[in-house]
Parts: structure tokens; sequence; C-alpha cells
């Protein structure tokens, strides 16, 4: 970790063994030999319940390293038994870009709404979803009231020009 740091300045690891995290930071330039490297632990219980909260939405805060993605937080392990949240980040680091939405299919063919963030700051990512047809239900449901608030308007219109 403290050569890691040393070569990227900063550096967010999650201690397997619970709630924590290390943060690794150079302080100065790596070609200064007297640069500093700080390596602190932070309990991180209530970032980890944030993650960890299953709702509609799965959220995953992973380490984009070069040799693939790595898991600090996340709600799930596996998305329906076989898509794991470093094989979505694989997917949409394909676009290149540092943040966005797009629609992924999992391997079982349902469609997902994807948000995600490169933050930035030590390689890290952030990463929601949620299954479409539960995303846009909502809307369904606004528009079926939107109708009916739309009758009623009209039905009272045309009572009060009868009388």
């Amino acid at each position: 970790m403290i050569a890691e740091a040393r070569t990227k300045g900063v550096v967010v690891i999650r201690e397997p063994s619970g709630p924590h995290i290390w943060l690794g930071a150079r302080f100065g330039d790596a070609a200064d030999p007297k640069h500093v490297v700080a390596l602190s632990l932070f309990e991180a219980s209530e970032l980890a319940q944030v993650f960890s909260d299953r709702g509609p939405y799965m959220s995953f805060l992973l380490r984009n390293d070069p040799s693939g993605a790595k898991q600090i937080f996340t709600s799930v392990d596996k998305i329906e038994g076989a898509w794991s949240p470093s094989q979505v980040w694989g997917e949409l680091s394909k676009t290149k870009i540092p943040e966005g939405i797009a629609e992924l299919k999992s391997p079982a063919g349902r469609p997902y709404l994807v948000s995600f963030v490169d933050s930035g700051v030590a390689s890290l990512v952030v990463v929601s979803m949620v299954d479409r047809q539960a995303a846009l239900k909502a809307v369904d449901l606004l528009l079926k009231k939107s109708f009916l608030f739309f009758l009623a308007v009209i039905s009272a219109t045309a009572i009060i020009a009868v009388l």
C-alpha cells in the first residue's frame, strides 16, 4: 500500500475484516527524496451502511485498478446470482467517460438503469443501479394519476356548464 500511495498520491483500501478503510496519502512530489507517505485507518460504519442499505437501488463503491475493479463497499456481491459489481463497472468503463447513465442488460437479460461517477480521487468509482421496470413504475403511476385528474377537471367543467 505504501508503494502504491507513493506512485499514485492517494490510495483507499477496505480492510476485509470489518467496516474500516485504509487511506494512504503522499505529501510532496514522488521524485523528492523527503516526501512523506502517511497511512490512516478509519472506522467507516456509516459509509458501509450507505452502501449496504438495500432498497430498489444497488450501490457500490469500487476502486478502479488496472487489474480490474476492487469492491470497497457494496450492497450485494452478485446481481441475479452471476453478475458482480466489478463486471458491471467493466462494462461501464468501456465508454471512457468519467460519469454518466447507461442501460445495461444483466446476464439473465433484465435491463438495468445504471448511473456512475469516477470521483477523481484514489481511483474511486461510485455506481448505482436499479431495475428499469421498477424505476419506470413511478412514471406510469404519475401518468395514470394525471389522466384521472384530467378526467375529473373535464367532468367538473361539464357539470358546471350544465348548471
